[in-house]
């Protein structure tokens, strides 16, 4: 289970309390079992959906990044190529912790902002497709860049 996911699970227990729900009106109210409710606020990963999460920001009154609000992630635990991880993490220099502090920083906003993005489009899913596209080409066209000056360098 991913610290992702537990705390996502916690903030949503601690939302469903503000709002003085119990776990048995808060799942009828979003159409989901008593169990699921508790497996959605224990952390279990294999319960998150978008149409869930969808019902659950609405009827909680809050977005997906407001649920999300925390720097959990870490590079180091998400599951990545290993080839690529071990590259990552290889090219950094020995005393890393300062730019995987940052890597980490970042790669929260990033999700943040995506969360949030899609959080306004109340996950539809054509418009969540649209926004990764182009989050992903803008990522490949930097990447290529890196690339590009890479080999006009060693010309």
């Amino acid at each position: 289970m991913s610290d992702i996911h537990k705390t996502l699970g916690k903030n949503i227990r601690n939302y469903r309390k503000e709002k003085n729900l119990t776990s048995v009106e808060f799942a009828k109210h979003i159409n989901i079992s008593t169990g699921q409710l508790s497996n959605v606020e224990n952390g279990n990963h294999e319960v998150f959906r978008l149409g869930l999460l969808d019902r659950i920001t609405n009827s909680l009154g809050v977005s997906l990044g407001e649920l999300l609000q925390t720097n959990s992630i870490d590079i180091r635990s998400l599951y990545i190529e290993e080839a690529v991880k071990k590259v990552l993490i290889k090219e950094m220099p020995n005393d890393s912790s300062d730019q995987i502090h940052i890597i980490n920083e970042q790669l929260n906003t990033l999700i943040h902002s995506y969360l949030a993005t899609i959080s306004e489009y109340q996950c539809d899913v054509d418009k969540i497709h649209s926004i990764a596209d182009h989050v992903i080409s803008q990522l490949q066209f930097i990447k290529n860049l890196k690339v590009s000056n890479s080999k006009a360098s060693a010309s």
